[in-house]
């Protein structure tokens, strides 16, 4: 799933060291990725918190916070992509989002003074207008500026294992055509095409495969057996252009993407006698 804020500067527009910002989820989900709006082109570090009710509770004491770590994000159209989170989340619970570049400078993007409480919303998630940090660690705060960026989330994470495989599983095996929400296989029926990015997504990490592993590896990507290669310029879901390599299994047939940065992991039945792994 995606919430993806908009990138309008009502006013004026800040540039700050860092964000405060409650979150809250509509129904069981995970949070996986986090894109944030950069003002500048550099590369950064950046830092995550996070706790279990609103920022407001405690917006200045770091006990009551969890350090989720580091990453570096590279501006791209001004978003960082860091693939790096797996937070559950509880319905109807707030959590506190606390996002800082490590060096303690200024580069995230906001727009000042929003009004309401409620910045963006859909049908799984809701995104709350927080405020600005100065450039010390749970110091002062200010304003009512919102996060602008994305948050990418998995549906039903309690229908993946806890720990994930560290390797694939071997082709004979039925477990590696039979994810419990995506089936990129029906055993023995017919091929199931994969109905989104996130899907995907989850489909190939309930194997191990991590995204960015997906991004950068030529490599077979689980259970829809389509190779994904890196071509051209990323966008938001991070293929965009060229065109996919379909070193696939031999017998199904990878029938190419919607475009619109759809990862392209789809995979149809060639006929009833190539079906995989046999039913006889």
């Amino acid at each position: 799933g995606l919430l993806k804020t908009r990138f309008d500067n009502p006013g004026l527009s800040y540039i700050v060291n860092g964000l405060m910002f409650d979150i809250e989820s509509k129904r069981e989900i995970r949070l996986a990725d986090l894109n944030v709006r950069l003002a500048y082109p550099q590369t950064k570090v950046l830092q995550m918190w996070i706790r279990k009710g609103s920022w407001r509770e405690a917006p200045k004491d770091k006990t009551k916070w969890t350090f989720l770590g580091s990453t570096a994000v590279s501006p791209s159209n001004n978003i960082g992509r860091p693939h790096w989170l797996q937070i559950d989340m509880e319905p109807g619970q707030k959590y506190g989002i606390y996002i800082r570049f490590e060096d303690g400078t200024g580069g995230i993007r906001t727009p000042a003074n929003a009004g309401g409480s409620i910045y963006a919303q859909n049908d799984d998630l809701i995104l709350y207008v927080g405020c600005r940090r100065s450039k010390y660690l749970f110091g002062s705060y200010s304003g009512t500026s919102p996060f602008q960026g994305s948050l990418i989330y998995w549906l039903f994470p309690q229908r993946f294992p806890s720990v994930l495989p560290s390797h694939s599983l071997n082709s004979s095996d039925p477990r590696m055509f039979a994810t419990t929400l995506t089936k990129c296989a029906d055993l023995g029926d017919q091929w199931q095409n994969v109905q989104s990015p996130d899907e995907c997504i989850e489909a190939n990490k309930y194997f191990g495969r991590t995204l960015t592993e997906m991004y950068e590896n030529p490599m077979d990507n689980g259970p829809c057996g389509c190779s994904y290669h890196k071509f051209g310029s990323l966008d938001f879901w991070g293929i965009q252009g060229g065109s996919r390599d379909t070193n696939c299994d031999p017998n199904k047939d990878c029938t190419g993407w919607r475009g619109d940065g759809d990862l392209g992991c789809y995979c149809s039945r060639i006929g009833p006698s190539t079906e995989f792994p046999s039913s006889k």
